[in-house]
Protein backbone atom coordinates (compact mmCIF):
# COMPACT_ATOMS: atom_id res chain seq x y z
CA UNK A 1 0.00 0.00 0.00
CA UNK A 2 1.32 3.48 -1.06
CA UNK A 3 1.18 6.61 1.07
CA UNK A 4 -0.72 9.38 -0.84
CA UNK A 5 1.28 12.42 -1.29
CA UNK A 6 0.75 15.65 0.86
CA UNK A 7 -1.44 17.27 -1.88
CA UNK A 8 -3.89 14.44 -1.94
CA UNK A 9 -4.29 14.10 1.57
CA UNK A 10 -7.72 14.85 3.09
CA UNK A 11 -7.19 18.43 5.18
CA UNK A 12 -7.51 17.37 8.44
CA UNK A 13 -4.29 14.46 8.63
CA UNK A 14 -1.25 17.70 7.93
CA UNK A 15 -2.23 18.99 4.49
CA UNK A 16 -3.57 22.37 5.93
CA UNK A 17 -0.37 22.65 8.32
CA UNK A 18 1.75 22.13 4.72
CA UNK A 19 -0.81 24.65 2.79
CA UNK A 20 -0.29 27.30 6.01
CA UNK A 21 3.67 26.97 6.12
CA UNK A 22 3.78 27.49 2.68
CA UNK A 23 1.73 30.39 2.56
CA UNK A 24 3.47 33.80 0.96
CA UNK A 25 1.27 36.12 1.97
CA UNK A 26 -1.46 36.82 4.16
CA UNK A 27 -4.13 36.46 1.67
CA UNK A 28 -2.99 32.97 1.41
CA UNK A 29 -3.07 32.77 5.34
CA UNK A 30 -6.57 33.94 5.52
CA UNK A 31 -7.56 30.93 2.62
CA UNK A 32 -5.76 28.26 5.00
CA UNK A 33 -7.92 29.47 7.40
CA UNK A 34 -11.15 29.45 5.57
CA UNK A 35 -10.29 25.96 4.68
CA UNK A 36 -9.86 24.75 8.13
CA UNK A 37 -13.35 26.09 9.19
CA UNK A 38 -14.71 25.27 6.42
CA UNK A 39 -13.03 21.59 6.14
CA UNK A 40 -12.36 20.92 10.04
CA UNK A 41 -14.56 22.73 11.86
CA UNK A 42 -17.45 22.93 10.02
CA UNK A 43 -17.98 18.77 9.99
CA UNK A 44 -16.64 18.21 13.76
CA UNK A 45 -19.73 20.91 14.73
CA UNK A 46 -21.73 18.97 12.59
CA UNK A 47 -21.02 15.74 13.87
CA UNK A 48 -21.30 16.63 17.90
CA UNK A 49 -25.00 18.79 16.59
CA UNK A 50 -26.43 15.31 15.12
CA UNK A 51 -24.66 12.99 17.97
CA UNK A 52 -26.35 16.28 20.77
CA UNK A 53 -29.72 15.20 18.90
CA UNK A 54 -29.21 11.11 18.34
CA UNK A 55 -28.72 10.93 22.26
CA UNK A 56 -31.64 13.39 23.09
CA UNK A 57 -33.75 10.71 20.44
CA UNK A 58 -32.63 7.82 22.82
CA UNK A 59 -33.49 9.67 26.13
CA UNK A 60 -30.16 11.03 26.91
CA UNK A 61 -30.65 14.27 27.93
CA UNK A 62 -27.51 14.62 29.79
CA UNK A 63 -25.74 13.54 27.31
CA UNK A 64 -27.32 15.36 24.24
CA UNK A 65 -27.23 18.52 26.40
CA UNK A 66 -22.86 17.82 26.60
CA UNK A 67 -22.56 17.18 23.17
CA UNK A 68 -24.79 20.48 22.40
CA UNK A 69 -22.38 22.04 24.74
CA UNK A 70 -19.54 21.01 22.68
CA UNK A 71 -21.08 21.66 19.56
CA UNK A 72 -21.15 25.26 20.66
CA UNK A 73 -17.60 25.84 21.91
CA UNK A 74 -16.61 23.98 18.22
CA UNK A 75 -18.80 26.83 16.60
CA UNK A 76 -16.52 29.59 18.38
CA UNK A 77 -13.22 27.98 17.19
CA UNK A 78 -15.16 28.27 13.93
CA UNK A 79 -16.09 31.91 14.56
CA UNK A 80 -13.12 32.89 15.95
CA UNK A 81 -11.03 31.49 12.30
CA UNK A 82 -13.10 33.01 10.47
CA UNK A 83 -12.79 36.35 12.25
CA UNK A 84 -8.84 35.77 11.86
CA UNK A 85 -8.99 35.26 8.11
CA UNK A 86 -11.51 37.92 7.83
CA UNK A 87 -8.60 40.19 9.73
CA UNK A 88 -5.40 38.87 7.69
CA UNK A 89 -7.72 39.49 4.37
CA UNK A 90 -8.79 42.84 5.56
CA UNK A 91 -6.93 46.10 4.45
CA UNK A 92 -4.26 47.06 6.64
CA UNK A 93 -6.02 50.08 8.13
CA UNK A 94 -9.16 48.22 8.50
CA UNK A 95 -7.56 45.44 10.70
CA UNK A 96 -7.06 47.72 13.62
CA UNK A 97 -10.73 48.49 13.41
CA UNK A 98 -11.65 45.33 13.00
CA UNK A 99 -9.42 44.10 16.16
CA UNK A 100 -10.54 46.85 18.38
CA UNK A 101 -14.77 45.97 16.87
CA UNK A 102 -13.86 42.17 17.95
CA UNK A 103 -12.29 43.11 21.49
CA UNK A 104 -14.96 45.14 22.38
CA UNK A 105 -17.53 42.59 21.18
CA UNK A 106 -15.89 40.03 22.81
CA UNK A 107 -15.45 41.61 26.09
CA UNK A 108 -19.44 42.11 26.28
CA UNK A 109 -20.15 38.81 25.18
CA UNK A 110 -18.14 37.54 28.13
CA UNK A 111 -19.91 40.19 30.58
CA UNK A 112 -23.07 38.87 29.67
CA UNK A 113 -22.00 35.32 29.80
CA UNK A 114 -21.34 36.08 33.64
CA UNK A 115 -24.03 37.39 34.00
CA UNK A 116 -26.07 34.61 32.78
CA UNK A 117 -23.45 32.34 35.40
CA UNK A 118 -24.25 34.74 38.62
CA UNK A 119 -28.14 35.02 37.46
CA UNK A 120 -28.11 30.74 37.44
CA UNK A 121 -26.37 30.40 40.90
CA UNK A 122 -23.10 29.01 39.39
CA UNK A 123 -19.24 30.54 39.20
CA UNK A 124 -18.48 32.63 35.82
CA UNK A 125 -15.80 29.97 35.19
CA UNK A 126 -18.81 27.12 33.89
CA UNK A 127 -21.04 29.75 32.10
CA UNK A 128 -21.30 28.30 28.77
CA UNK A 129 -18.85 30.55 26.01
CA UNK A 130 -20.67 32.91 23.79
CA UNK A 131 -22.24 31.09 20.70
CA UNK A 132 -21.67 32.41 17.10
CA UNK A 133 -21.84 36.32 16.37
CA UNK A 134 -24.95 36.99 14.49
CA UNK A 135 -24.09 37.86 10.30
CA UNK A 136 -20.21 37.03 11.07
CA UNK A 137 -20.05 33.75 9.96
CA UNK A 138 -23.55 32.96 7.96
CA UNK A 139 -23.37 30.69 5.11
CA UNK A 140 -20.04 29.21 5.88
CA UNK A 141 -21.92 25.40 5.97
CA UNK A 142 -22.11 24.74 9.26
CA UNK A 143 -25.52 23.67 10.49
Amino acid sequence: MSIPSREARPPGDGALVDRFMRAGNRYELAAVLESAEQDLVGPLHQFLETAADAFRRRGDARLGSSFTELAEKVAGVGNELAWCGEDLAAPRSRTAAARSSLTRAGAALGASSAAAASAAGRPAAEAPRPGPVPGLAEGRGRR
